[in-house]
């Protein structure tokens, strides 16, 4: 009977603890989404309270250290820890814990040995460790000591994700695991996964904006807001959105956001590194150094401090800089796998391409599947097949190919840059300086982003080494090349003299105003989308400007902001002389703060402010100023076509229509015949219903009130187009020569005025427009067949040799004519050469009667 009584107690006690889970798993939960909530201090009482209560289920201690490292109580979260590991000291999930918790405490050597305890128990019991509960925190333990992490996929969180698809914890050391390993996409699917599973976890959203944050601006705006509307108080997210206003170079804003997240944890490591980062920007280098030394105080080797100092110095062009904090963290942490992958990034944008190469090695040896790494690796086999093109200060890298068809105009144009802008500038450069030209586009992202992308970059500059896409990856309106490496050895110039401190506004705006200084078709001009956008919204405050290349609405807006800050670098030197600009760049190269500079030149910022949004609406104003811009019944009139412009930009405002009302149409014209809007949209109504005499007498209106629209399918281009076709050959001619004139990428109209030129023996006009047409895209015949043809017939015999070299490298159908050509034309310079050409025409063509006969009088003479 006792026994039975015993038994039956038993049993009593046992089936209340089963009754009793679910009340506990309920409390469990909504304690937990105290903690999503930010609400740290409840959710840690609540938790003690279980703790106390001698609760068997690690998982109150584990949620309870959290809270306590999150609030940087890293002391009571050190004892937390201890308390629990008491009881539950093979539990896998507070182990890992447990390493950050005696690494904020400033006991890194105490974090290793948690991980040497749970290595060595999960080889004296793997079966302990091998249920479907633990895969995942044994994944992370595997990562942690650097095994494989396709195997530790495979084998642990695949196989987690296999039993149970909706396993968040499995889900979002996937996502970590992605980002580390910089694939955006993978990490994009397994976090979006995991949200639909847990949505409340504000840590998962700010995965999701880190996972968008390289790809799509919008989607990764969205995702932090997300996380701070679950927890205004999540110090990542807090972080992620400070970081971008440093990115923007906003640093009250960005300050304002760093005193959140120290609110809630006054000791948090990357909040002081931001501190750190912000001082050094503004030239406060006593606080710069206090800051850092704050930052490591919880964990003096904490190789993350200076990771974040040297990517945030990056995004800021400070590259020596950068180099400097990669290489202090790799000394705290000498295989720190971001701090090896970014100094390897950072030296080859330094031109220190052979140390480059080693430390990228040394870190893909160590992480197999960074995709930044691979990406770079695959790319350098294709740099070692690039040609070296070298002269004084210059090593340009280009395709074979592409070398021998326009190399040595490549090396002429960086040559007079070189020489035009350094005594402009009064800059003595590092050099040399090296070029990298792109023919696959991919290739050139990679090569300056480490990723795939990037499409709306045409060229970049880190100081000593510019990458550029060659006119191969521009498709059918390609940019023109000269204006571009033009732009980026203008940004060698400043950025070198400034030491790298100039804000971004600054150094596009010069280069961009050094493009039309240069060759006034170059650069952005002004134009109806531009002067829109100034009378509006979208004019910024010149103290600000460098916040409008971060995360634009549109890459509409982001060539705006190249366009306002070249107006603003105009402004600055009509307002105060160039000496004052250059003046301004020796001040910031000294460390003078931006604001303090501008100050120091003008006296004010606010009102500097107010001089230059004056400016600029009347620089607005002064465009089309006959013109009548009001929108039609209060709306934006759509234009049919507008998508294409000058900079192959998306449609302005009203673009998305497609199509006019001609009723509404012509009724609004009736009552505002000088409307440049509606004279256009009706001119290109006329045009598409081959009503010519018709659009040809609006485009003649239109000429009048917008008589500065050069763009590819503006007033000129039509009024050609229309000329054509009413056969009226001289005042097409005229028009086409003023648009091509002005243009700087109108291949059709320089390909027309070269046939209409041939026709007349225009021939110098004829290699001008070959000449202008070679400058947006030498990779084609058509040009150099003009050139060959004009200076042939002028005596020019250089120049023809020089096209006909290239229609060699351009897949001609007659190969052997062009070496018979180039025989000819290198007779009297070169008759070795010549010689050899006619050797290899006649290996072509056997047979050929007139290169025979050559041969035979170089023979004899």
């Amino acid at each position: 009977m006792h026994l039975l009584r015993k038994l039956f107690w038993s049993i009593v006690v046992l089936w209340s603890a089963v009754l009793a889970r679910p009340s506990t798993a309920a409390d469990y939960a909504e304690t937990e989404r105290m903690f999503f909530a930010g609400q740290y201090d409840q959710c840690a009482a609540e938790c003690q309270s279980e703790v106390d209560r001698r609760t068997w289920n690690p998982q109150w201690t584990r949620l309870l250290v959290r809270c306590q490292l999150a609030i940087g109580k890293y002391s009571e979260a050190l004892a937390s820890y201890e308390t629990g590991l008491e009881r539950f000291s093979d539990d896998l999930r507070l182990r890992l814990i447990g390493v950050q918790v005696y690494q904020r405490n400033n006991r890194g050597l105490d974090a290793k040995k948690q991980l040497a305890i749970m290595t060595e128990a999960i080889q004296k019991m793997p079966w302990r460790y091998s249920g479907r509960d633990e895969l995942v925190p044994l994944g992370q333990l595997l990562l942690t000591q650097g095994e494989d992490p396709r195997q530790v996929l495979e084998l642990c969180l695949d196989k987690a994700l296999k039993t149970n698809p909706a396993n968040v914890e499995a889900l979002q050391v996937s996502t970590e695991l992605a980002l580390d390993k910089s694939d955006f996409q993978e990490a994009s699917r397994s976090v979006a996964a995991a949200i639909k599973t847990q949505p409340l976890d504000p840590q998962l959203h700010y995965l999701q904006a880190l996972a968008w944050s390289e790809t799509d601006d919008e989607q990764s705006t969205a995702a932090l807001l997300a996380a701070l509307k679950l927890n205004p108080r999540h110090v990542p997210s807090l972080l992620m959105a400070a970081e971008n206003k440093v990115d923007a170079e906003q640093y009250d804003e960005a300050e304002m956001l760093l005193q959140e997240v120290l609110a809630v944890n006054p000791h948090e490591p990357l909040a002081w590194a931001n501190r750190s980062i912000i001082a050094h920007l503004q030239g406060r280098y006593e606080a710069e150094g206090e800051c850092r030394r704050t930052a490591l105080e919880p964990w003096k080797l904490n190789p993350a401090v200076d990771t974040k100092i040297a990517e945030k110095l990056s995004r800021h062009y400070r590259f020596e800089e950068a180099v400097e904090a990669y290489r202090r963290a790799l000394t705290m942490e000498p295989l720190h796998q971001a701090a090896m992958a970014g100094l390897a990034q950072d030296l080859l944008r330094l031109g220190k391409t052979e140390e480059g190469w080693k430390v990228l090695e040394a870190f893909r040896s160590n992480d197999q599947y960074n995709v930044v790494a691979f990406n770079l690796s695959k790319l350098r086999d294709q740099l070692d097949k690039f040609t070296s093109l070298e002269t004084d200060g210059l090593v340009v890298r280009m395709e074979a190919r592409e070398a021998k068809i326009y190399g040595d105009a490549v090396i002429d144009l960086l040559s007079r840059a070189r020489r035009t802008l350094t005594e402009k500038y009064a800059a003595k450069l590092e050099e040399p300086v090296y070029v990298e030209i792109f023919p696959n586009q991919q290739d050139f992202a990679i090569r300056t982003f480490g990723l795939p992308g990037g499409e709306g970059y045409l060229g970049v500059c880190f100081g000593r080494l510019i990458t550029a896409n060659s006119p191969a990856s521009g498709g059918e309106q390609p940019q023109n090349w000269q204006s571009v490496l033009w732009h980026e050895y203008c940004h060698v110039v400043t950025l070198q003299k400034s030491k790298n401190r100039m804000p971004r506004w600054l150094s596009e705006g010069i280069s961009v105003y050094e493009e039309r200084e240069e060759n006034g078709t170059w650069g952005q001009p002004m134009d109806r989308q531009y002067r829109a956008m100034l009378l509006g919204d979208d004019l910024t405050p010149l103290s600000e400007l460098s916040s409008a290349f971060l995360r634009p609405k549109s890459g509409l807006h982001l060539q705006f902001a190249y366009f306002e800050s070249s107006l603003a670098v105009r402004f600055l030197i009509q307002q105060y002389s160039f000496a004052s600009l250059t003046r301004l760049l020796d001040d910031l190269g000294a460390g003078l703060p931006i604001n303090a500079a501008l100050e120091r030149l003008t006296g004010s910022l606010s009102a500097l402010d107010e001089q230059f949004e004056a400016y600029a609406i009347a620089q607005a104003n002064a465009y089309g100023p006959d013109a009548d811009w009001q929108p039609m019944a209060d709306e934006e009139i759509a234009i049919a076509g507008e998508a294409t412009n000058p900079r192959s930009r998306p449609a302005g405002p009203g673009g998305g229509r497609n199509a006019v009302d001609p009723e509404e149409l012509q009724n609004f014209l009736a009552s505002h015949p000088n409307n440049a809007l509606a004279l256009r949209a009706t001119a290109k109504l006329q045009l598409a219903r081959r009503n010519y005499d018709d659009a040809l007498q609006v485009l003649t209106e239109l000429q009048k009130v917008e008589p500065d629209d050069y763009s590819i399918d503006g007033v000129y281009s039509m009024l050609a187009a229309c000329y054509r076709k009413l056969e009226r050959g001289d005042d097409e001619y005229k028009t086409l020569s003023q648009f091509a004139t002005h243009c700087p990428n109108s291949l059709d109209a320089w390909q027309r005025l070269i046939e209409l030129d041939t026709e007349k023996k225009e021939w110098a006009k004829v290699l001008d427009w070959a000449n202008r047409y070679l400058a947006v895209q030498p990779l084609r015949s058509a040009p150099h067949a003009a050139i060959v043809q004009a200076a042939t017939v002028l005596g020019e015999l250089e120049k023809a040799t020089e096209s006909l070299q290239s229609l060699l490298e351009l897949d001609p159908l007659d190969p052997a004519e062009l070496h018979f050509q180039l025989a000819k034309a290198l007779r009297p310079s070169n008759p070795k050469s010549a010689k050899r050409h006619l050797l290899q025409t006649l290996e072509l063509a056997p047979r050929y009667l007139a290169a025979l006969r050559l041969l035979h009088e170089m023979t004899e003479h």
